[in-house]
C-alpha cells in the first residue's frame, strides 16, 4: 500500500521531537534531579528530572505555535496542560520515558529512552479509538529510530491505519503460537505486582522474557515485530496511547487483562491500563488464556 498523505500536523509533529533530540545534546546537568513524589495513580515515587521539564516545555511550546488553529490543548507529563483554544485536537507528551536510562548513558548506546507524542480527535469524552496518530523516537544520540503511526479520524477503527519506522512501512510478527524460548516477550517488572504475576504466568517455561526501561520502546517493537507481545498490569496511558496505535496499525491487537479490547475505554492521560500488547489476536488469545487458568 502507497504512504497516504498524513494530515498538515504529522510533518510539523514529527520535526520537532527531532529539534528536541537535538537540543538534548547541548543540556547540561540533565540528570538532576528535580523533583520527586510528582506522580499519579500509585506512583507517589515517580521521578523528574531537569531534561524531562526542558524537554516537555520546548516541545509543549513548539507544538501549540506550530499546530496553530488545530490544537486545542497540549498535555506534558509532569508539566500539565496547555489550553490552546477551546476545540480541536489533543496532544498528549512524554518528553523523555526511560529517565533512568537518559541519567546512566554513557559512552556507549546504552538503553533506550524515548520521547513519546500522542494525538486524538478531541479533548472531552476520548477514547482510546480516539488516538489519531502517535510517534515514538529513540532519543539516544547514535539511533535514529522513528517509529509513527497515522488513523484516519474520519473513518471507524477498522478502516484505513498504517505504521512505519523510519519511513518503511511495517508490521507485527505472522506467528500465532506463543513460543517463548524463540520469541521475545516484553514484561514490565518495576512494579512488584506485575512482576508476581509474571512469575506465575511463564513459571518453569524457559524464556526471552525482556525489559529494556523504556515501556515506550518495548511497546513500540511489537509494532514491528521484533517482540511477539508486552504485558504490563498497570501501563501508564500517556505511553500507552501511542503505542497502542503503532500496534494495531501494524496488525496487531490491544486488549485488557480479561480479553477485552481497549479500544473503547477512556483515554484518560494520568490514568494506568492493564494491557496486552500482541502481534495477532491468537497471541493476545494464548496469554489471556492462561492468565484466566491462573486466576491472574
Amino acid at each position: 500500500m502507497s504512504k497516504p498523505q498524513l494530515p498538515i500536523y504529522a510533518g510539523p509533529i514529527l520535526q520537532i521531537l527531532q529539534m528536541a533530540k537535538r537540543s538534548l545534546t547541548h543540556l547540561e546537568q540533565g540528570g538532576d534531579i528535580v523533583k520527586i513524589g510528582s506522580g499519579f495513580g500509585d506512583l507517589l515515587n515517580d521521578t523528574d528530572i531537569r531534561a524531562d521539564q526542558v524537554m516537555g516545555r520546548c516541545i509543549q511550546k513548539a507544538i501549540s505555535k506550530s499546530c496553530e488553529g488545530l490544537v486545542a490543548r497540549v498535555s506534558v507529563e509532569g508539566l500539565g496542560d496547555f489550553y490552546v483554544r477551546k476545540k480541536g485536537l489533543w496532544v498528549c507528551v512524554d518528553p523523555i520515558d526511560g529517565s533512568l536510562n537518559y541519567k546512566t548513558r554513557g559512552r556507549t548506546m546504552g538503553n533506550p529512552y524515548t520521547a513519546v507524542v500522542t494525538v486524538l480527535s478531541k479533548t472531552e469524552g476520548a477514547t482510546f479509538n480516539d488516538v489519531v496518530f502517535a510517534a515514538v523516537l529513540d532519543l539516544r544520540p547514535k539511533s535514529s529510530d522513528l517509529w509513527y503511526a497515522w488513523r484516519d479520524g474520519r473513518r471507524d477503527s477498522k478502516t484505513q491505519m498504517m505504521a512505519w519506522l523510519n519511513d518503511e512501512e511495517i508490521s507485527t510478527s505472522t506467528e500465532i503460537k506463543l513460543d517463548p524460548g524463540s520469541q521475545v516477550i516484553m514484561t514490565e517488572t518495576y512494579y512488584p505486582a506485575n512482576r508476581e504475576k509474571l512469575l506465575k504466568l511463564f513459571d518453569g517455561q524457559k524464556g526471552n522474557y525482556s525489559r529494556v526501561g523504556s515501556a515506550a520502546y518495548e511497546m513500540a517493537i511489537v509494532s514491528s515485530g521484533n517482540a511477539i507481545a508486552f504485558i504490563c498490569c498497570s501501563q501508564k496511558n500517556h505511553e500507552l496511547g501511542a503505542t497502542q496505535l503503532l500496534v494495531r496499525a501494524a496488525g496487531g491487537v490491544a486488549v485488557d487483562w480479561e480479553g477485552n479490547s481497549i479500544v473503547s475505554r477512556p483515554y484518560d492521560f494520568r490514568a494506568q491500563t492493564p494491557i496486552i500488547l500482541a502481534a495477532n489476536q491468537p497471541i493476545a488469545d494464548e496469554l489471556v488464556s492462561r492468565m484466566r487458568a491462573l486466576g491472574l
